[in-house]
C-alpha cells in the first residue's frame, strides 16, 4: 500500500514539475530588453580596458553603448525568437527557435549553424536574468532584462 502511495505520490509531482517548466515558458513569451550585461563590468575593470588610450577605451564606450540600447529579444509562443545581435559594430536582426528544459533556455539561429545557452536564473513578469553557459560552464557575469512590451 505505501509502495502504491509513494508511486501515486512521485506522478503527480513529476506532473506538478511539467506544469511549472509550461508556466516558466509562458511568461518568457514577449519583448526584452537588456538592462545590464554584467560581463561589461568586467570588461571595463580588466586591466587591458583600464592601459587602453583614451580613444581605444571611449570606442569600446560606444560599442558597449550599442550594445545595451539595441539588445531586444522577442519570444513568441511558437518558440521562435527574433533578437537583436552585435555584428561588426553594428545591430542586426537575428532569427532562432528556442526551447527551455530544466531552466535552461536554447537558441538555435535559424539563418546560420549557431546555438547559445543559458540557465535561466530569474524569470517573472518583470525580469529574466540569464547566466551564459559558454563550453558546458554557465558563466558568473549575468545578463539582466527587463519586459518591454
Amino acid at each position: 500500500m505505501h509502495r502504491v502511495f509513494l508511486i501515486i505520490f512521485l506522478l503527480i509531482c513529476s506532473l506538478g514539475l511539467s506544469h511549472a517548466q509550461e508556466l516558466q515558458s509562458d511568461l518568457i513569451i514577449g519583448e526584452w530588453k537588456l538592462v545590464k550585461n554584467e560581463a561589461v563590468d568586467q570588461i571595463r575593470a580588466s586591466k587591458a580596458y583600464r592601459s587602453a588610450s583614451p580613444e581605444k577605451r571611449m570606442a569600446m564606450e560606444d560599442r558597449i553603448k550599442i550594445l545595451l540600447s539595441n539588445t531586444y529579444y522577442k519570444f513568441h509562443d511558437s518558440t521562435q525568437l527574433n533578437f537583436t545581435d552585435l555584428e561588426a559594430g553594428d545591430i542586426v536582426q537575428r532569427q532562432a527557435v528556442y526551447t527551455i528544459k530544466e531552466n535552461i533556455l536554447t537558441i538555435k539561429e535559424v539563418d546560420r549553424d549557431r546555438s547559445k545557452e543559458a540557465q535561466v536564473i530569474q524569470l517573472d513578469e518583470k525580469n529574466l536574468i540569464l547566466a551564459p553557459i559558454i563550453n558546458g560552464k554557465e558563466q558568473e557575469a549575468k545578463m539582466v532584462f527587463e519586459r518591454w512590451k
